[in-house]
């Protein structure tokens, strides 16, 4: 949707999904967790910065995801969608468990990672990292979603962020990662 006053509706039904980032105020002032949007930013995650205007401009877009996903392709195909300041990745439905032996570990860097479960039930395995200081050591987490629900996932806190920053600058790995961003706010090559 381009920037604005925006509403959707499905004369025959339908399953639709918006996401905004915390910028459309007046929206994160309606959220359950409003007050999450009032207190100060987390030091852990990098302010938004916006990407190169759409060459074709701001207009309205629809994605009809069937195009997009093979439902009987593997399970993760992932589908990236970006807008001026985010990423949506789209995975096809999974119709069996994930092999237990078979995950795939990944943390961002600098940006909470907004995990959206539309049907079924999923586990979230968050495993905080270590540094020198035990004081500040974590626990696991496994939190149980069911759907329709949206879990958001941290980067990691800054001790590791600060030991890692030098070692991967511009980029993490992980299947929503940021477009980098140049010390001038351009977005990399």
């Amino acid at each position: 949707m381009p920037p604005g006053p925006s509403g959707v509706h499905l004369p025959k039904g339908g399953r639709i999904v918006r996401i905004f980032t915390s910028r459309a105020t007046d929206l994160a002032a309606l959220a359950v967790n409003a007050g999450d949007y009032t207190s100060q930013p987390d030091s852990d995650v990098a302010p938004l910065c916006d990407w190169p205007a759409p060459p074709d401009g701001f207009r309205i877009r629809v994605y009809d995801l069937a195009r997009y996903l093979a439902t009987d392709g593997p399970r993760i195909q992932p589908r990236v969608f970006r807008c001026t300041n985010l990423m949506v990745n789209v995975f096809a439905p999974w119709h069996d468990r994930r092999d237990p032996a078979s995950l795939s570990p990944h943390w961002h860097e600098d940006f909470e990672q907004a995990s959206l479960g539309l049907q079924g039930h999923f586990i979230h395995h968050i495993r905080y990292p270590w540094g020198s200081d035990s004081t500040r050591w974590q626990a696991d987490e496994h939190i149980a979603c069911t759907s329709p629900s949206v879990a958001i996932i941290p980067p990691p806190p800054s001790i590791r962020r600060k030991m890692w920053a030098r070692a991967r600058p511009g980029w993490s790995i992980s299947s929503l990662r940021p477009v980098p961003i140049s010390p001038c706010g351009q977005a990399s090559s």
